[in-house]
């Protein structure tokens, strides 16, 4: 049986009457067999769906994946907690690690590895006895390249899983950021905001990597390139992300054409699907 992809899952939906409940709310959740990841982890693993807030700052809810490893801790101290960013770099909630962590990608591991990258990060990460959470740090609107968006996705799934009871999270845990390409892009938005958004979270330490430091000199490197084509998805994803910034104005009607196609927009503006392509950091 195949896994619903969250568009058609009630398990996405975003529930009523957000604004009042705390940043980080577990709203619901549902735990998953042993064999329900495309690479298995030996873990209990959850899924749960969590009170964020999106690029505009407006209370939402996105998704997570919790990972407790079934092996006992026996470092020192108590069992770090990592949040894993992968590289998530879409406009559709296919793409959501939550979804692609059950389903697989449907890009080749020969061709770029995301796939294998993905799951197989989580599993060894698991195997090193560290908990793990891995947030749809894109929101249920899929906001790729919103700063804000993705460090409150972070940021709150941290607090999610910290008080998700059955998953016994030791509050003094180490927290750990760990993410590569978007998953850079968002690690290093949550490390930004951190300070403000969530100054009781006590971050250890923080990786990142793909994350594109310049975006000019990434234009200019890229412009004419085999990778030339994440340009227009780029662009889309800024439309999708910062709406009043009015992104078409700067483009021809050949270049919107082409930020059309890759975003999918249909009448209205509202972007329903899109692959998912790595940004070259």
């Amino acid at each position: 049986m195949g896994v619903s992809r969250p568009d058609s899952d009630p398990f996405y939906a975003v529930p009523a009457h957000l604004q009042e409940k705390p940043d980080g709310t577990v709203l619901r959740s549902r735990h998953l067999p042993a064999d329900a990841l495309a690479e298995p982890a030996p873990a209990q693993v959850w899924q749960l769906l969590y009170k964020t807030r999106d690029n505009a700052g407006r209370a939402t809810a996105t998704a997570g994946t919790l990972l407790i490893p079934m092996a006992p801790w026996a470092g020192a101290g108590p069992r770090p907690l990592v949040s894993y960013q992968p590289p998530a770099d879409g406009l559709a909630t296919f793409c959501a690690p939550s979804y692609t962590l059950r389903a697989g990608s449907l890009i080749s591991d020969t061709t770029i590895g995301q796939a294998a990258f993905d799951r197989g990060q989580v599993a060894d990460a698991v195997r090193r006895g560290w908990s793990v959470m891995v947030p749809d740090y894109e929101g249920p609107r899929s906001e790729f390249l919103g700063a804000a968006a993705a460090a409150h996705g972070v940021l709150d799934g941290i607090r999610a899983a910290r008080a998700f009871r059955p998953a016994s999270v030791d509050r003094r845990a180490p927290i750990g950021l760990w993410g590569y390409s978007g998953g850079g892009f968002a690690t290093a938005s949550a490390a930004q905001k951190q300070s403000r958004y969530a100054p009781e979270l006590k971050i250890s330490g923080i990786v990142e990597g793909g994350v594109p430091a310049d975006l000019n000199a990434a234009l200019k490197a890229t412009s004419g390139q085999v990778f030339s084509s994440w340009m227009p998805f780029g662009l889309a994803a800024l439309r999708n992300a910062y709406p009043q910034a009015h992104v078409d104005r700067y483009l021809n009607a050949s270049a919107r054409g082409y930020m059309d196609a890759v975003g999918h927009v249909p009448r209205g503006g509202v972007v329903t699907a899109a692959v998912s392509i790595p940004v070259v950091g």
